[in-house]
């Protein structure tokens, strides 16, 4: 099977784990485990243990060493959700070429990327693109096997973060709710004292949760840094978010601000203006800085 072979054949069986997410049947497990047991009668000399076969190639004849430079393998994710396999050549196959070898090298070190937050449907499909290139390369394929490992690498980062993404909306939802939620007890609890405080907080919220949403679908982050990073990261930019909205709105009146601005914030329509934007620039400036030093550095590496 080519790379592109199998490229297509597994973007249809992703669009169908999509709709059934279901773990595999009775069936399929019983079905496995046959293949299982047959490929465990081929390698008696290897004590493999294997969940899933994703390609081995076995030639009694070989095995019995009547057919000079060739070779048998297997490639199986085994008990433990990890990429193995065994190679036995003779003769001039009695090891692998040194291109496919370094192959193998890229693939087991792609196969060692973390998975965190990701569904064990998706997990599979990566590990057996994987196993797929690893088969190309053992069978001299090396330019489909590395087509096959970048579309591979490309699955991978594709799903992290759109994992990434989930978890950061979730994390806006939640904290802006709470957020919410606050500014309206506090208002409950110490009475009028707190009505003035109330627009440039929730507009600066407002603010703040818009350049979050914007922030998110830049994909700065992915799923590896964890769930507890994504609301920390979450909580602090929506908080700054309100802070800022409500300071905006103390400067517009003050001296500090430029005359031809100043008192903009009386209104409602001003205080709304200034702590929405105060809220947004909290990311809004941290972003374009760090897009300004990354272009710098590019354009700097490139020159030398």
């Amino acid at each position: 099977m080519g790379a592109e072979d199998y490229i297509t054949s597994h973007l249809l069986f992703t669009r169908l784990l999509d709709k059934t997410m279901k773990a595999p049947s009775e069936e399929v497990r019983l079905y496995r485990q046959e293949i299982a047991a047959s490929v465990k009668k081929h390698w008696k000399d290897d004590p493999i243990e294997l969940s899933l076969l994703i390609r081995e190639s076995w030639d009694e004849e070989i095995a019995e060493g009547k057919k000079p430079d060739s070779y048998n393998y297997v490639i199986f994710i085994d008990i433990e959700g990890d990429i193995d396999w065994v190679y036995k050549g003779f003769g001039k196959k009695e090891t692998m070429s040194e291109k496919s070898e370094i192959v193998m090298s890229r693939a087991m070190v792609l196969e060692g990327l973390p998975c965190n937050g990701l569904n064990a449907e998706v997990k599979e499909c990566f590990k057996k693109m994987i196993g797929e290139a690893m088969a190309l390369a053992m069978d001299e394929n090396i330019k489909d096997a590395l087509v096959l490992l970048r579309q591979a690498k490309c699955y991978y980062q594709d799903r992290i973060v759109e994992k990434s993404r989930v978890w950061s909306y979730w994390c806006t939802t939640l904290v802006g709710l709470a957020s919410g939620a606050l500014v309206y007890l506090c208002i409950w609890l110490f009475g009028c004292g707190m009505n003035y405080a109330r627009n440039p907080f929730v507009f600066g919220l407002l603010g703040a949760i818009i350049a979050n949403v914007r922030r998110t679908n830049l994909s700065l982050t992915d799923s590896n840094a964890g769930k507890w990073l994504h609301f920390w990261n979450t909580f602090g930019h929506l908080g700054s978010g309100m802070i800022l909205g409500y300071v905006g709105v103390i400067l517009s009146q003050s001296s500090l601000c430029p005359e031809a601005l100043r008192g903009i914030g009386s209104s409602l329509e001003g205080m709304a203006v200034v702590a929405l934007a105060s809220g947004m620039l909290e990311t809004f400036i941290p972003t374009t800085l760090s897009k300004c030093l990354t272009t710098q550095l590019n354009e700097s590496e490139v020159c030398a």
